[in-house]
């Protein structure tokens, strides 16, 4: 997981960091300006910078609408591919939450 690096307080507890690392779906932390600041490792391996960099995630990030949206994305592998994505704000930080239900590994872990 990647440790913050602009002092925002709350995300160097150790209890939130784990919180985020064990959270089930892909989440990241954002700055305002979009950038990651701490994200789980299921987000890292399933989507990374690649797909956060993406405009229609830059969108929803700039401009968070309530629910579950879904967005195209690059995937790691080429082309583009649907997800569904919300964005919630907390102590002022975006916290991009991707809907990961389809993932085996995932669906392996809530049963």
């Amino acid at each position: 997981m990647n440790l913050p690096q602009h002092g925002i307080e709350w995300l160097a507890d150790a209890t939130v960091r784990d919180l985020i690392q064990r959270f089930p779906l892909p989440i990241a932390v954002l700055d305002d300006a979009g950038s990651v600041l701490v994200a789980n490792d299921r987000f890292e391996r399933t989507y990374g910078s690649v797909a956060i960099a993406s405009a229609p995630l830059q969108a929803l990030i700039r401009k968070p609408v309530p629910g579950w949206q879904t967005v195209q994305v690059p995937g790691r592998e080429p082309g583009q591919i649907a997800i569904r994505a919300q964005v919630l704000r907390v102590e002022g930080n975006p916290i991009l939450i991707i809907d990961d239900a389809t993932d085996p590994d995932l669906l392996r872990e809530l049963d």
